[in-house]
């Protein structure tokens, strides 16, 4: 995050403020081994399609934070 900020905006921000602003904005770090839930073969083949729209379109993600 700090480094896209740096990139994007020439902001240099410490670790502890994007903590802070997070925390503030109500967003979670999620963090840790989880399980997933099963999806069925439907989901599987819709999850399947787009994905493949999004390499077809060549989508970068770019708008979206991980």
């Amino acid at each position: 995050m700090r480094e896209k900020l740096k990139d994007s905006v020439g902001l240099d921000v410490s670790p502890t403020l994007i903590s802070k602003v997070r925390k503030d904005l109500g967003w979670q770090a999620k963090t840790g081994n989880r399980t997933c839930q099963l999806i069925s073969r439907k989901n599987v083949r819709e999850r399947l399609q787009w994905c493949l729209k999004a390499v077809e379109d060549k989508e970068d993600f770019k708008n979206v934070m991980f």
